[in-house]
């Protein structure tokens, strides 16, 4: 059998960070410094994890964010409020992940393909 995560979430990426939202849903956090992207996971006990959200960061600041499946829309609980909590939430992890290990990407970017 498959690990369901493994879709969601590849080998390089650590899990940084994990909380719980006002309305007692339960968020994971995985990031890899080293090519500036971060997947934000909403783990429930009824359906699978879903990906709710990637972030990309460059040096540790979070310079945009594309929200997926149910965070996406004005679905039930998923408000722009919502959605810019969660966010702020997740950049303020990922600067602090970062600023504990500033030499993660060597060549000065944590955009893939810029030096």
């Amino acid at each position: 059998m498959t690990d369901p995560m493994a879709d969601l979430v590849p080998d390089r990426m650590d899990l940084i960070a994990e909380w719980t939202t006002a309305s007692h849903e339960k968020l994971e956090l995985y990031t890899d410094l080293g090519t500036g992207d971060a997947r934000l996971l909403l783990i429930t006990d009824r359906t699978p994890a879903e990906h709710v959200a990637t972030f990309f960061h460059a040096c540790g600041v979070t310079i945009a964010t594309v929200w997926k499946g149910t965070a996406s829309a004005n679905t039930p609980g998923r408000t722009n409020p919502w959605r810019e909590t969660q966010r702020t939430r997740a950049a303020a992890y990922i600067a602090a992940t970062h600023a504990d290990n500033p030499t993660a990407n060597p060549t000065g970017s944590d955009i893939p393909g810029r030096h």
